[in-house]
């Protein structure tokens, strides 16, 4: 398996990860319209014949550019480790990457979107800190679960390769 499907592989199930967590909190009655509020940003900023068009997909916008991030995060350990990551990948690494799209998001990724620093508008700013640092915690571990998963399957995979078989 190659280091671009893997590195796009380990993003998607990072935010995967978070989805399920986002899905076993709204069974507690914890609930985030996250998705909804990026979709609607993005759409706002688009030409007016776009917005009309997708203006009641906004919730699918921010879904894609929610994955789309968690793809672009995962590239992070490759850039810093290079392929050792994927060859063994560690938690540590997996928490140092959900640390730093923890700060990107608090501290470029939320004022963008006009939430101010850090949440800083909102009076509730330590509890949305805190849901949005456990958010990327479980990203963490989904990328590094997944990084290991990959990890084993090349093992599966590549004495088929050899063996005469396409895998």
């Amino acid at each position: 398996m190659k280091l671009i499907q893997k590195t796009i592989l380990t993003g998607i199930a990072g935010t995967l990860a978070t989805d399920v967590w986002t899905l076993v909190l709204k069974m507690f009655g914890v609930h985030s319209h996250g998705l909804l509020l990026v979709g609607q940003w993005i759409v706002s900023h688009l030409n007016p014949v776009l917005q009309s068009q997708l203006m009641d997909k906004a919730l699918f916008v921010g879904w894609t550019a929610h994955y789309c991030l968690g793809i672009l995060f995962a590239i992070l350990p490759n850039v810093v480790y290079g392929k050792k990551w994927l060859q063994k990948p560690t938690l540590l690494v997996a928490l140092m990457t959900g640390l730093m799209s923890f700060l990107i998001s608090v501290f470029i990724i939320q004022p963008i979107l006009n939430f101010g620093v850090a949440f800083s508008r909102y009076t509730s700013q330590p509890v949305i800190l805190l849901k949005v640092g456990l958010f990327h915690l479980v990203y963490s571990i989904g990328l590094w679960a997944a990084a290991k998963m990959t990890r084993n399957l090349s093992r599966i995979l590549l004495p088929l390769k050899y063996s005469g078989h396409d895998a």
